[in-house]
């Protein structure tokens, strides 16, 4: 309706529902990211695209996997840097694997830790325990930026620290679900 913000829709979604959908929980990060979500023709097998200008774009609209892949890609360039200010060291090689299913042949050592880094918000997002395993040093920095962020001056860097934080549990809530419970929510009978 006119007049509510997203934050109001969602909300309501919550209250409806009981859990929230990954795909919500991608617009919340989104918004706080100041990111647009869109789709469109991608090339090559890519199911999404993130174009440092602040979109997100999406072979599919509304592929989950794709959108919070893409969305760790944005706070990965436009807030963290991690990607480019570890070229070396444990963190480098650790996204340098987590990135390999997603870089295609020919990508630089840069653009496969960048892969990497949006994969560690993936797998933090969805399988926190697994990528704390087999990523132990990028996903401590990933928690660091959190844990200091949500304590920052920076309006925009506190806020995105605890909007990241509590989707990141909203979405476990949901994994919680069988898959007939999460298809369940979003279907009237």
């Amino acid at each position: 309706p006119p007049g509510r913000n997203l934050n109001e829709v969602l909300d309501d979604t919550k209250k409806i529902t009981g859990e929230m959908h990954p795909n919500v929980i991608a617009l919340k990060i989104a918004e706080v990211l100041k990111v647009k979500i869109t789709h469109g023709k991608l090339g090559s097998k890519a199911r999404g695209a993130f174009d440092p200008r602040g979109y997100v774009i999406e072979k599919v609209y509304g592929d989950a996997r794709a959108r919070i892949h893409e969305l760790g890609h944005a706070l990965d360039q436009l807030v963290m840097n991690m990607s480019r200010d570890n070229a070396r060291g444990a963190v480098a090689d650790e996204l340098m694997a987590l990135g390999q299913d997603t870089s295609e042949p020919g990508y630089s050592k840069l653009k496969q830790r960048q892969e990497g880094a949006a994969e560690l918000f993936y797998y933090w997002m969805t399988e926190p325990i697994a990528v704390k395993n087999r990523a132990p040093n990028a996903t401590n920095l990933l928690e660091q930026f959190i844990a200091q962020g949500s304590k920052s001056k920076i309006k925009y860097i506190r806020n995105l620290a605890h909007t990241i934080a509590n989707m990141q549990s909203e979405f476990q809530e949901y994994a919680r679900l069988s898959p007939e419970d999460q298809l369940g929510r979003f279907i009237e009978f």
